[in-house]
């Protein structure tokens, strides 16, 4: 689990590889990011909220648009 730097957004992870980002008023995931293929270690917001970083078991690192949910 990890917050934006504005803490309203958040962003959880699965151990299937799957992403989720969600805003703290609404709790449902908002935006699916889909790509790892093992369990994702870690994940955070860039300082302005338009990207995620993600580290994943398997030694990959994704940078999605946060909005769109697509690796960039």
């Amino acid at each position: 689990l990890s917050f934006s730097k504005s803490s309203d957004l958040l962003i959880s992870f699965s151990s299937k590889g799957t992403i989720f980002k969600t805003s703290n008023q609404q709790l449902r995931p908002s935006v699916y990011l889909k790509g790892h293929t093992d369990i994702v270690n870690s994940a955070c917001f860039t300082n302005d909220n338009k990207s995620v970083v993600s580290a994943c078991r398997d030694l990959t690192i994704i940078i999605w648009d946060a909005n769109k949910g697509s690796a960039l």
